[in-house]
């Protein structure tokens, strides 16, 4: 619809009767759309769905943790159409509640006195220069009763002018965020936020900060440090972290020493009610890690992180005692692109295709550690889930293993290592993949051990013709997965595509199956449950074959790439945006 068709739609006067020239009949005729007729309350919650977070508008706006300062330019169009939208756009909760205030949004000081002064508001602040005064002056006579405080692309001058107006008292402050344009620099004896502010603080975010508050936050759930610099960080950070008692969600992204120093604290938190730790890039010592309590029902998650392995194996045992679940993703790019079916899917599950993570579940907590290349599997960054995986005594209750995006490119022998090499004469055959066949080669030695081990889940996102060489054989020296009964296999080639009748259907190859399962190596297997797209072919022949060696075959189309269920405790309803390949 054209702005002319709406401007001459919707009328303030809704209802005409025209008269026919004998006068002898009325007729009635109702020319007010049918969305003007809606409930004003029903209204409303349309169009305030176009309000859209202001984060998601602005690149310099990143708070982390969920706000309520919207972008309202969206409805400007709809509340000059007429008198009924206007009216209720603009008394939109979020419209009246929202002020921003920035270099390139002029400061308007009479509309901003004209602002009711019975409602709290959430407000957006940035200057790359020195704030303006008549903001100053505004910011100091609506400081009690501002409910939320952004304030973003702050340098040297303007952080000092800030000084004195964040020591106001602000009785209503719940949400508070601030980041600098990178520039370092150092309140004044820790003045920065004053205890009168910071008193009922619920969610903070510090990015691209030198400093950390000296106060008590006894009411802060919520903490976010970015890119924060500090010299002795380990002593600075867990003394913050002890005048957080209420704590509940922890992240930090990059945020170190501002020299080179080694941690040596040995300082032990109280935190009861932390439940979610988010780390970004740690510190590759990290010994401070170990200074986070480990609490009932809490989980731990590692982002690109270069941990060494003793600090790793000092960690894991802490925060995913005796998993239940465990599941390990290893993605590289498919060499025949054709043959990627939806990479976006993968993209949102996992990340980008070449990645790596492990995600333990157990009863008492969830720990999971990602590392954005799988050819770090032997390098630093993968230690952490090395040091998970050479511990098989922490993993003899694992009853679900989830296997994501490896497979092996041949036959594996009772006696191959994932330390062997490939043969200088078969090099050019099999050379490109020597590294993902050691992978598979280690997942199988994982299997091998899992004594307790149920359900396996095994996920291949790019291929049609599927074999079970990881599968652990039966006269291995060390199996001990006599458990194993389930084998669910999951074909995501065209999960979630639309088709065209027209285009030929992909055909499900299950050659290399049928020959793995006649060797009698997977004789311990009682089901087995086929998972592919609607539109995948299957020769029922195959199907036969299969049934001879496994009594129960079930074949199952989906719509979408199956998931691990994590626990409750894993969510976090406060989080903007979840990091690449977070659990949240």
């Amino acid at each position: 619809m054209t702005d002319a068709e709406v401007n001459s739609g919707l009328q303030d006067n809704h209802d005409h009767d025209n008269l026919d020239p004998d006068g002898d009949a009325v007729t009635p005729t109702i020319v007010t759309p049918p969305l003007l007729r809606l409930p004003t309350e029903m209204l409303a919650l349309i169009l305030q769905e176009f309000a859209l977070p202001l984060s998601r508008r602005r690149a310099d706006f990143d708070p982390h943790w969920k706000c309520s300062v919207i972008d309202a330019s969206a409805l400007r169009p709809v509340a000059q159409t007429c008198r009924r939208l206007r009216e209720v756009v603009m008394s939109l909760p979020p419209i009246v509640k929202t002020v921003i205030i920035s270099e390139d949004t002029p400061f308007d000081t009479d509309k901003m006195q004209a602002v009711s002064k019975d409602i709290p508001l959430n407000v957006y602040i940035s200057f790359v220069h020195r704030t303006p005064q008549e903001v100053r002056d505004w910011y100091m006579a609506e400081a009690h009763r501002i409910q939320e405080l952004h304030l973003t692309r702050l340098a040297n001058l303007n952080m000092d002018s800030w000084v004195p107006l964040l020591a106001l008292l602000a009785p209503k402050l719940r949400f508070f965020s601030i980041a600098t344009s990178g520039v370092a620099w150092l309140p004044p004896k820790g003045s920065l936020l004053s205890l009168p502010q910071a008193s009922h603080l619920r969610h903070l975010t510090l990015r691209k900060v030198c400093f950390l508050p000296r106060n008590h936050f006894p009411f802060l759930t919520h903490l976010a440090l970015i890119d924060v610099r500090l010299p002795r960080f380990d002593k600075t950070f867990l003394a913050f972290l002890s005048r957080c008692p209420n704590l509940e969600s922890l992240v930090l992204d990059h945020s170190q020493e501002s020299i080179m120093e080694r941690p040596v604290s040995t300082m032990r938190l109280h935190l009861p009610h932390l439940q979610r730790v988010t780390l970004e890039r740690p510190d590759k010592d990290g010994l401070y890690l170990m200074s986070i309590p480990h609490n009932r029902c809490m989980a731990l998650q590692l982002l690109s992180p270069n941990v060494k392995s003793d600090v790793a194996r000092l960690i894991l045992p802490k925060f995913s005692p005796d998993p239940h679940t465990l599941r390990i993703v290893h993605l590289e790019p498919p060499r025949v692109y054709k043959e990627i079916s939806d990479p976006g899917s993968w993209r949102s599950l996992y990340g980008e295709w070449s990645s790596a993570s492990l995600t333990s579940v157990g009863p008492t907590g969830t720990f999971h550690v990602r590392c954005t290349s799988p050819s770090e599997i032997e390098g630093p960054h993968y230690e952490a889930q090395r040091a998970m995986l050479e511990d098989k005594s922490a993993l003899a209750s694992v009853r679900t293993l989830w296997l994501v995006g490896m497979q092996a490119t041949r036959p594996i022998k009772d006696t191959d290592t994932p330390t062997m090499t490939i043969p200088w004469a078969e090099f050019r055959l099999v050379g490109y993949m020597s590294f993902v066949h050691r992978v598979a080669i280690a997942m199988r030695d994982l299997i091998v051990g899992l004594s307790a081990l149920e359900t396996l889940v095994y996920i291949l996102p790019h291929t049609l013709e599927p074999n079970l060489w990881i599968l652990p054989n039966t006269t291995h020296r060390l199996f001990a997965s006599r458990c194993l009964k389930t084998l669910k296999l999951v074909i995501c080639h065209g999960i979630g595509l639309r088709t065209s009748e027209t285009v030929k259907r992909p055909e499900l190859k299950l050659g290399k199956v049928c020959e793995g399962l006649e060797t009698g190596k997977c004789a311990y297997l009682d089901t087995l449950i086929l998972q592919m797209a609607v539109n995948v072919v299957i020769d029922d022949t195959e199907l036969l074959q299969i049934s001879k060696y496994v009594p129960t075959v079930k074949v199952e189309r989906i719509d979408s790439i199956p998931q691990m269920t994590v626990p409750e405790y894993c969510r976090e309803p406060s989080c903007s945006s979840s990091r690449v390949g977070a659990l949240w």
